[in-house]
């Protein structure tokens, strides 16, 4: 199921700005952050891709994407 919701995060935001924003607005980037350390393969790849995709909206959306520290050292 988790699979699937980050699957559809990735494909609202895919192309489709008004979308990306939403996503944001409503805290999905703490989410799949969390979600990346899944023990679903697939689930982290589909939160990596649906965290690209946000990033993508702007600066404005990076800089709120890295507030939650998405990128922990080894």
């Amino acid at each position: 199921m988790l699979e699937h919701t980050a699957s559809c995060m990735y494909s609202m935001s895919r192309g489709h700005l008004p979308s990306k924003l939403e996503l944001v607005k409503i805290g999905a980037c703490a989410r799949l952050i969390q979600l990346l350390e899944h023990s679903s393969k697939q689930l982290r790849l589909n939160s990596v891709a649906a965290l690209y995709a946000i990033s993508c909206a702007g600066q404005e959306q990076c800089k709120l994407l890295a507030q939650h520290n998405p990128i922990r050292p080894a």
